[in-house]
């Protein structure tokens, strides 16, 4: 979704509703930028996200990590069943 600033400045309220509720990115156009508004739980896992890859040995070490389970079956467990150390 893409909107203009003036609508998003009359919109503003219900805009943050929207994309609270349904977790979808909008686009602000402007002649000077466009921006645009996500809801912050989101905002902070791409800052994370970018974090994280940003070392290139933390990335290599996290595409291994993904690519490891990726090749291990799912375990299907019920609730409360975590494994525990003892």
């Amino acid at each position: 979704m893409s909107i203009t600033a003036s609508e998003a400045r009359r919109e503003l309220f219900s805009l943050l509703k929207k994309v609270n509720d349904d977790r979808e990115a909008v686009e602000i156009v402007s002649k000077h930028g466009n921006a645009v508004l996500v809801p912050a739980e989101d905002y902070a896992a791409l800052r994370e996200g970018s974090y994280l890859l940003r070392s290139p040995a933390n990335a290599r070490r996290l595409l291994k990590a993904y690519e490891n389970a990726l090749r291990r079956p799912a375990a299907i467990r019920s609730p409360g069943s975590a494994s525990r150390s003892r």
